[in-house]
């Protein structure tokens, strides 16, 4: 007995999980299942949570590689601003050249309650949402703190 394989497809556009479905099925998966990376901060400080989120959204900036996402996304200018203040070891320009569009398009972060109405946006797009917390100018009791509170209040009800 063979044992069951499937395909996830994580980030990638409604159209591509369609061809990817359509492939994962005549090939003989037997099931495909869609899900959604999405960066999450959640904190009673609606400010500090979007501060967070702004960080590690300005880490994955820095990368030229990123640069296609961010493109895509509309966002080519604030990518080119995080990797010119990477360039000058500028690390609060990296963070500032993140604007609250970029936070609100790219993670999903506030007060707790905001970031549960926030996934909610997926409802009905993808099968799954994977939540991954900031780690860049993060400690670790912050994250920690951050995985416990997105538990409590974003888990499936």
């Amino acid at each position: 007995m063979s044992t069951r394989r499937g395909i996830a497809v994580f980030g990638a556009s409604l159209e591509s999980m369609a061809v990817a479905a359509t492939a994962a099925d005549r090939a003989g998966f037997h099931s495909v299942w869609t899900s959604e990376l999405m960066l999450a901060s959640a904190h009673e400080d609606r400010a500090q949570a979007r501060r967070e989120a702004a960080a590690m959204i300005a880490f994955y900036g820095s990368v030229k590689s990123y640069a296609g996402l961010f493109d895509a996304c509309g966002f080519a200018g604030e990518a080119e601003a995080i990797r010119a203040a990477f360039a000058a070891g500028d690390l609060e320009a990296m963070v500032g050249a993140v604007s609250e569009a970029m936070v609100d398009e790219l993670a999903v972060a506030g007060a707790p309650a905001e970031v549960a109405e926030q996934l909610r946006r997926f409802d009905g797009v993808v099968d799954e949402v994977v939540l991954s917390p900031p780690t860049f100018r993060v400690t670790p009791e912050r994250v920690a703190e951050n995985l416990a509170t997105l538990i409590e209040h974003c888990a499936p009800a």
